[in-house]
């Protein structure tokens, strides 16, 4: 139920809860739902299974959820399953969720990649400077390079799918992730 002030009531254990705050919380579900079901299905898959299965990064972009942490799950050497969290500018979560697809097998040193990410992709400043932030997808490619063993560093350009509207001012369509992590 919605009020004047922008809030809304919630049905469960909070009195009030803003949109921000519930956005925070689904992407708190959605990343604990991945990583609690990634293991099944990489148990289903058997000898495909890579050795590094989990890759915990901080870094920049929509896949870290603005500047943040992401966790990816790599369910065989051809794909992975990922979640984000972080900070935006103006004190907005941001959070992503989503897949990728290494066509070369993820098991050297540089693997090439293809992304789909669902999160937040951007914010909208009001004249009454207030703001609003925006969920949409993304679309592209990149790499990870695995430095040594344990470190690696990724790199992805995406091309971001968004509801526009005719009243707002939108800035470029293409945007860019970048981050380093521990592979384990």
């Amino acid at each position: 139920m919605a009020r004047q002030d922008g809030t809304t009531l919630s049905l469960f254990f909070f009195k009030e809860i803003n949109k921000d705050m519930k956005t925070v919380l689904i992407g708190c579900v959605l990343f604990l739902i991945i990583h609690s079901v990634a293991p099944t299905f990489a148990e289903e898959i058997g000898s495909h299974v890579v050795t590094n299965l989990i890759r915990i990064g901080a870094g920049t972009g929509i896949y870290y959820g603005g500047y943040g942490v992401n966790t990816e799950y790599h369910i065989n050497k051809f794909s992975s399953i990922s979640a984000g969290l972080g900070y935006v500018t103006h004190e907005v979560p941001g959070w992503a969720v989503g897949a990728s697809l290494y066509p070369l097998k993820n098991d050297k040193i540089f693997n090439p990649r293809l992304s789909g990410y669902f999160g937040r992709v951007s914010t909208i400043k009001w004249s009454d400077n207030s703001y609003e932030a925006r969920n949409g997808g993304t679309l592209g490619g990149g790499f990870e390079w695995r430095v040594y063993k344990m470190l690696s560093l990724d790199f992805d350009l995406f091309y971001i799918f968004k509801e526009k509207r005719a009243d707002v001012g939108y800035g470029s369509d293409v945007g860019a992730s970048a981050g380093v992590g521990v592979v384990f």
